[in-house]
C-alpha cells in the first residue's frame, strides 16, 4: 500500500493503485478519494486526498 501512504503523507499528490487498496487505506484512517478508474473494467484507480 505504499501508494496510498505516499498520497496520505503529502509525498505525492496523485497515486495509483487497485481499488481493494484504497478500500483497505480508508478503513485504516485515510481519507482518500477516487479521482478516475482507469480501465473501464478493472479495479485500478488514481487517489486524490480529501
Amino acid at each position: 500500500m505504499g501508494e496510498t501512504t505516499a498520497v496520505n503523507n503529502g509525498t505525492v499528490d496523485f497515486g495509483v493503485t487497485w481499488v481493494s487498496n484504497l478500500i483497505s487505506a480508508n478503513a485504516g484512517g485515510m481519507d482518500l478519494l477516487e479521482v478516475a478508474q482507469v480501465y473501464q473494467r478493472s479495479g485500478l484507480v488514481l487517489v486524490y486526498k480529501k
